[in-house]
């Protein structure tokens, strides 16, 4: 009897790969490094959110994979915190804005005229 095992391959970022990578490599899961093609076989191995009290870490990488997203797909991103009444610190909306990217020719080199 045969058995099949197949393997789904998920891309992440290269700060989420070396973050997974050393933390098994650390608890003794070299194994489960492909030496050809780098992939981590991760069977039996469950991902959790971790219990990091530095939530900003959270927000930063999930900011970040955001703006790989974006600029994959062509769009820039801009976040702005706009103003809410009664004006007072603090007192904001996170406004998020996509857009497509410009893109604009450089101007052609102008030549210089001399007037004889």
């Amino acid at each position: 009897m045969s058995t099949t095992h197949t393997v789904a391959e998920l891309a992440v970022s290269g700060a989420t790969y070396h973050e997974i990578a050393s933390k098994l490599r650390a608890a003794g899961y070299g194994h489960a490094f492909d030496p050809r093609t780098h992939a981590i076989d991760m069977s039996g191995i469950a991902l959790v959110r971790s219990a990091d009290p530095d939530l900003g870490l959270d927000v930063q990488g999930a900011a970040e994979s955001l703006v790989e997203t974006a600029t994959a797909q062509g769009v820039v991103l801009t976040i702005e915190q706009q103003p809410l009444q009664p004006l007072a610190m603090g007192n904001y909306a996170s406004v998020v804005l996509v857009r497509p990217v410009v893109v604009r020719e450089a101007p052609a080199e102008t030549q210089e005229r001399t007037d004889g």
